[in-house]
């Protein structure tokens, strides 16, 4: 069997009173475990948050954010510690601390998605 693509996904919330980019990002990753792949979430919400209950989609939260860049050090030493369990990164949103340690962790296996201009962009 061919191992599964595993995928995380940083925004800031899940929270569904920020609209439609938490309900897309939580139905896009529900429709990509159907199809074969293994998707986490990353998110700034407190720790005790719970937007999804589902077995195949593993919530990280890690907030949480200080500032309008929603610094985390408690993220950035998580996706120091992780990074290595997973093949791809997608980052929702770009003047957000997680786009800058991205760019300084991850390095050339991410992906940033402007959500209200539905463009991908990768580096």
């Amino acid at each position: 069997m061919k191992n599964k693509i595993r995928i995380l996904r940083i925004i800031q919330t899940l929270n569904p009173a920020y609209g439609g980019p938490a309900n897309a990002i939580l139905d896009s990753s529900i429709s990509l475990v159907k199809n074969g792949f293994k998707v986490d979430i990353l998110t700034y919400d407190k720790k005790e948050s719970s937007y999804l209950k589902s077995k195949k989609i593993n919530i990280f939260n890690m907030g949480p954010g200080y500032t309008n860049y929603t610094f985390s050090i408690n993220l950035f030493l998580w996706l120091l510690k992780n990074k290595k369990n997973y093949d791809l990164f997608i980052i929702h949103g770009i003047w957000h601390f997680s786009t800058l340690i991205s760019r300084i962790l991850i390095k050339k296996k991410y992906f940033v998605f402007l959500l209200f201009d539905y463009i991908l962009f990768s580096n």
